[in-house]
């Protein structure tokens, strides 16, 4: 299936959270970095004074004990941060994959504090996760804007497409050249897709009251229809009137995928479908809007034609009555 805007935009997400982890992981873990840091002279909040380690209660027994870190040591469940009556806990450093939190006590309170201990992990992990969601937000965000207004850029091959330096015979081109030749390979629509969507941001395609498409869109597209009036004709007119795979590979190219399609079907979506299904042996594909010449007629019904046409695209009938082409030869795919 085609890759989506919606679709980038989660691996876009993805990605940007992964990153943010990464990011947390190495500046918290393993550069050994505490996610709180606080000097003792400036933990206690103005009006109150800085407790002796004394002041401390329900701390670990440590190697060192306490007073070799300088802090008060505790902070889960069952060691909780305290003090003696008369002062409050301040954390003053705690990491993240510790259980415990370095503390000091400071004049004023009842001894407990809901700002020491599991309550300050919760509040730097939500801001961390909230970080993260506004960092995948914000790279959603500028990657579905951008992706909506850049210009493909056309290659060489690209522009001499629209401006050929000679002029083919359409009509006799497709009696030399036989039909099961008339394919079109997987960069042809590559390229294909690049064309109409520059021919598009130019307006040489516009939205009809038959096909009000998007111009902005460049997920579905315009209609088979839209593409083969107003793009495909005057293109291949200017180049002979040979069909577009013919204008390609004026040689031909051997035929062993063959792909029907509805005429209302969206352009962008057609290709991209064809592309990400296309089989890792195939090396040309017949498309009904790309191969024969009476693609220009082809939507006419009292247009004379050599081949049936059925209401998902062109049926295989058209090939059946080739000697030199064997039914197993040919893979038929329905998008």
């Amino acid at each position: 299936m085609a890759v989506t805007q919606l679709g980038r935009c989660l691996q876009w997400f993805c990605a940007a959270a992964c990153a943010a982890a990464c990011l947390v992981w190495f500046s918290f873990l393993y550069a050994n970095w505490p996610v709180v840091l606080s000097d003792d002279a400036h933990v206690c909040p103005d009006g109150s004074t800085l407790g002796a380690i004394e002041t401390c209660i329900n701390y670990t027994s440590i190697e060192g004990g306490p007073s070799a870190y300088g802090a008060c040591f505790a902070g889960n469940i069952k060691f909780p941060c305290g003090c003696v009556d008369g002062f409050t806990p301040y954390t003053t450093k705690f990491y993240l994959w510790s259980d415990y939190v370095h503390f000091r006590c400071c004049s004023g309170g009842d001894g407990t504090s809901a700002q020491c201990g599991d309550l300050a992990h919760k509040d730097v992990t939500g801001g961390v996760l909230l970080g993260a969601g506004l960092v995948g937000f914000s790279v959603c965000t500028y990657f579905l804007r951008s992706s909506s207004t850049r210009i493909p850029l056309l290659t060489a091959d690209d522009k001499f497409v629209e401006n050929p330096r000679s002029q083919l015979d359409g009509p006799k081109l497709h009696q030399m050249v036989e039909m099961q030749k008339w394919g079109v390979t997987k960069d042809d629509l590559h390229q294909f897709r690049r064309l109409v969507m520059n021919a598009i941001l130019e307006q040489r395609i516009l939205p009809t009251e038959r096909d009000p498409f998007d111009p902005n869109d460049f997920t579905k597209g315009p209609s088979m229809y839209t593409v083969n009036e107003q793009y495909i004709k005057p293109v291949t007119h200017q180049a002979g009137d040979a069909s577009w795979s013919l204008m390609k590979h004026p040689e031909g190219m051997e035929v062993n995928l063959f792909i029907t399609h509805g005429w209302a079907e969206g352009i962008f979506e057609f290709v991209d479908k064809v592309i990400s299904s296309w089989p890792s042996r195939a090396t040309a594909a017949y498309v009904c809007f790309l191969s024969p010449e009476f693609v220009r007629n082809c939507l006419n019904p009292t247009a004379p034609s050599t081949f049936q046409e059925s209401g998902t695209g062109v049926g295989l009938e058209m090939f059946r009555g080739s000697k030199t082409l064997r039914r197993h030869d040919w893979s038929s795919r329905e998008l």
